[in-house]
């Protein structure tokens, strides 16, 4: 199994252009059956929050995060804890450093895991996105789906969610980014899906029209970047009232299938442009 594809989970999050809403505004399906709306400025009009406060781990703070951790734990808030306690041990992984604080890190989550017992799998899926910081920028990666991305800019988790079912997974994370020195109004949106089937996809047209079926028909031209066997990214636009652009993604391997969305409004392009386009390489890892 390649290594992107070691997540089990997704929730399917698309953006699709409709009328009737207010002019310029987008909505967004989950598959939780949740709808909600962005308007021109990518601000969310109804009430999505992750409900989980993520921050993002720094090196110089990493005995501060560990405390945190615990402490976290201690008054029930187990995602949390364990999202701090990963992303200390990745931290450590990437920079090569802080080696006591990621080994202190490793034994309270394998003591979270026996406290646990059969309860530990789901708060271990819950708590699959992990933050930090590396070299002044703000990553996500995530344990389950393989992926990461880092900024000069902010990341805000704004949904994340799992589900799973007989012999089929799904994960996805919702996440919007915004300058460092305007945090309040982000500048792109980006959904991360990956599901596991009980069946190999054979083909990145299958997952394709999965993705398609699912999601339903949208107004986006697309114009294809590159496409190989296993993987498939297209830039995208939509003409309305306002301009949106941005990127979409496909990747197979085997039984795992990860679809990524990325959106920013034309407007954006001259500040943020290449910004935007270096998080969509560290996602697809294609360059282009």
């Amino acid at each position: 199994m390649k290594k992107i594809f070691c997540i089990p989970l997704i929730v399917i999050l698309s953006f699709l252009p409709v009328l009737g809403q207010m002019p310029g505004w987008m909505t967004i399906h989950d598959g939780d059956g949740n709808v909600y709306f962005v308007d021109q400025a990518l601000k969310i009009r109804t009430d999505v929050n992750s409900g989980i406060l993520y921050k993002a781990v720094k090196k110089e703070s990493a005995d501060y995060y560990l405390e945190l951790a615990r402490q976290q734990y201690a008054e029930h808030h187990k995602i949390e804890a364990l999202t701090l306690l990963k992303s200390i041990r990745i931290l450590s992984d990437k920079t090569g450093s802080i080696y006591k604080t990621a080994e202190k890190a490793t034994f309270e989550i394998d003591k979270i895991r026996k406290l646990e017992g059969d309860r530990f799998h789901k708060l271990d899926v819950d708590s699959s996105i992990q933050m930090y910081t590396l070299d002044n920028k703000q990553c996500m990666s995530s344990s389950f789906g393989g992926f990461e991305f880092c900024t000069s800019g902010t990341i805000n988790v704004l949904k994340k969610s799992a589900l799973e079912k007989y012999n089929y997974s799904r994960d996805g994370v919702l996440v919007s980014v915004s300058s460092s020195a305007d945090s309040k109004n982000a500048f792109c949106l980006i959904s991360i899906t990956s599901e596991k089937f009980h069946y190999t996809i054979t083909s990145i047209k299958d997952y394709e029209e999965i993705i398609r079926n699912k999601n339903g028909t949208d107004a986006y031209e697309r114009n294809l970047i590159k496409q190989t066997q296993h993987l498939k990214l297209s830039g995208i636009k939509y003409q309305g009232d306002m301009v949106f652009l941005g990127y979409e993604f496909f990747k197979i391997d085997d039984k795992y299938g990860l679809y990524m969305k990325l959106i920013y409004p034309e407007n954006q392009n001259d500040n943020f442009g290449p910004e935007i386009e270096n998080i969509m390489k560290d996602l697809s890892g294609i360059k282009f």
